[in-house]
């Protein structure tokens, strides 16, 4: 028999897993798809990086700490050539597993 789903939770998975650990992993693995794009930047370089692309990994300096002190995650890439030369812009999102670590930062 299946418990009714709690109306506070985010998120049912209707799927019936073989064992716990994959119903757990199923579980963090939806909680990260859910999580994706909660916080998100974009930058214009004004000189194109030719080898960034997306799911890169990246390290943010010079900005808030809370920016410095996150796992960013490359969501999407421009590359622009014109008359001004080239240029590369960036989508960042923040790293699913670095959510809750947020947290903590937020409270200090």
């Amino acid at each position: 028999m299946q418990a009714a789903p709690n109306p506070d939770n985010v998120k049912v998975l209707r799927h019936t897993y073989a064992s716990k650990s994959n119903a757990e992993r199923a579980a963090r693995a939806e909680w990260q798809k859910i999580q994706r794009g909660v916080a998100t930047f974009n930058i214009t370089l004004a000189r194109g990086r030719a080898e960034l692309f997306p799911s890169l990994h990246a390290k943010v300096s010079g900005r808030k700490l809370q920016m410095a002190s996150t796992g960013w995650s490359i969501e999407r890439v421009v590359h622009n050539v014109n008359d001004s030369g080239f240029t590369t812009s960036v989508e960042f999102d923040i790293k699913p597993n670095k959510l809750e670590d947020q947290g903590s930062v937020a409270r200090r």
